[in-house]
């Protein structure tokens, strides 16, 4: 309705501000509601801000490298299309929650300390160089790289969970499925400090394909774990079992 106003009123504006519509409010809304590709031809009707209207793709919102911090404060906690924040970039404040319809991209980000599950068709997370902690959603395929700072992840993992070149990683405290369709995989490299990998649990967990390679420090696996797929280990010498 705020797009029909915006296309046949003479001063759309006034109507909209009558009845207390905002520009950030409607971009909210329809970035919540539908893919911009549905209605990006009219974003000069919206009077968003240029530093804002910058950010919005058909296919969703990209942030490229920036020189100034970020505000990406006006994201609605729901989007329908992707997010991509692609750095370098600094944010001034990270989104607290976030449920993209689409995939989330946070590569080379400063300012990002801790992650909160984040439902997306898949999640991408490399060059974290602030993250300390990363929470997952269970139902998110997670790729985690090149985070230096990392040292906690947890959560329970029904997707895919790949964890790579994390130094600092000293406990992956995830809970694997007793039975889930499709079955997850999980794959860890590089990860010289990690000691223990999942959470004690009275009954076996299942993957699909498990891989761990190149981390030295491994002493276990907390959970007894039946492997459907291939299993490879390698580099990891103090690993028993």
């Amino acid at each position: 309705m705020g797009l029909w106003c915006l296309t046949v009123f003479r001063e759309p504006w006034r109507i909209l501000e009558a009845l207390g519509h905002q520009p950030i409010n409607l971009l909210r809304f329809l970035l919540a509601t539908h893919e911009p590709s549905a209605w990006i031809e009219d974003l000069q009707l919206l009077r968003v801000p240029a530093d804002i209207g910058r950010f919005i793709k058909p296919w969703g919102v990209e942030v490229s490298p920036q020189t100034a911090p970020v505000d990406l404060t006006w994201l609605p906690p729901r989007l329908m299309g992707h997010l991509q924040i692609i750095g370098p970039v600094s944010l001034v404040k990270p989104p607290e929650t976030v449920d993209c319809r689409g995939s989330f991209t946070l590569q080379d980000v400063a300012g990002v300390r801790r992650l909160h599950p984040v439902f997306a068709q898949s999640l991408l997370v490399e060059g974290g160089v602030d993250l300390a902690a990363v929470m997952l959603h269970p139902l998110t395929p997670t790729t985690i790289r090149a985070c230096p700072a990392l040292r906690q992840i947890h959560g329970s993992v029904c997707a895919d969970l790949v964890v790579e070149d994390c130094p600092n990683l000293l406990t992956l405290d995830v809970l694997l499925p007793r039975d889930a369709m499709p079955i997850p995989s999980l794959t860890i490299r590089g990860c010289s400090s990690l000691k223990w990998i999942g959470r004690m649990a009275s009954q076996p967990r299942v993957v699909k394909h498990l891989v761990i390679e190149g981390c030295p420090a491994l002493q276990g696996v907390r959970q007894r774990l039946i492997v459907r797929g291939h299993k490879t280990v390698a580099g990891c010498p103090r690993l028993v079992g």
